[in-house]
């Protein structure tokens, strides 16, 4: 009898969890509204669920500029494997889809392909911003500042797991030298 009612239980959770968890298929929910001129500039790769290309790669950032006319220049910077290895830098070409919240962006990868690009939470002094794809397969965390407290990081995969997401998927990026090897950094 008691099992019978363990067994109820936990299925009536699992059920709930899944219910209150999006997943794959189901609609982001961006960020209410995208000042893009407050979004522009500079933007520190904290973390992210790296794509192919990202992988091992150290020190990335991002310059945003806008191009006024709904397309924005996107600059990837980073060093391959180590700081050693010379600053390099990626150009994409991204088109704001969703006019009203400025929150959904398609970023060109080279012809014919592109990528959606739904910014899910950027805090009201943009410091903080997390971007993520429809599809889940890949997320970041993006900063103004190189470094945020472990507190704030927590907060921002919060955001990230609300969505769901894989959140263990996550692979911070070392900003620095000092970083390379440490625990919890690809």
């Amino acid at each position: 009898m008691h099992r019978k009612w363990l067994a109820i239980i936990v299925i009536s959770a699992l059920n709930a969890a899944c219910a209150a968890t999006p997943h794959a298929g189901e609609a982001l929910k961006t960020t209410e509204h995208v000042t893009v001129e407050h979004f522009m500039g500079r933007w520190y790769v904290i973390s992210g669920i790296p794509n192919a290309t990202e992988k091992g790669r150290v020190g990335p950032y991002i310059e945003y500029s806008d191009r006024l006319d709904h397309r924005v220049d996107e600059t990837y910077f980073f060093h391959q494997t180590d700081f050693d290895h010379p600053l390099e830098q990626k150009k994409e070409l991204a088109t704001i889809v969703d006019m009203q919240s400025n929150a959904v962006w398609k970023t060109r990868l080279g012809q014919p392909i592109s990528a959606d690009f739904h910014i899910l939470y950027v805090d009201p002094e943009y410091r903080y911003a997390v971007i993520g794809q429809a599809s889940r397969d890949y997320a970041w965390i993006l900063a103004r500042d190189m470094y945020i407290s472990d507190e704030d990081y927590q907060l921002l995969l919060a955001v990230l797991t609300d969505q769901g997401y894989d959140v263990n998927r996550l692979q911070k990026f070392a900003p620095r030298p000092e970083f390379i090897g440490v625990p919890g950094y690809q």
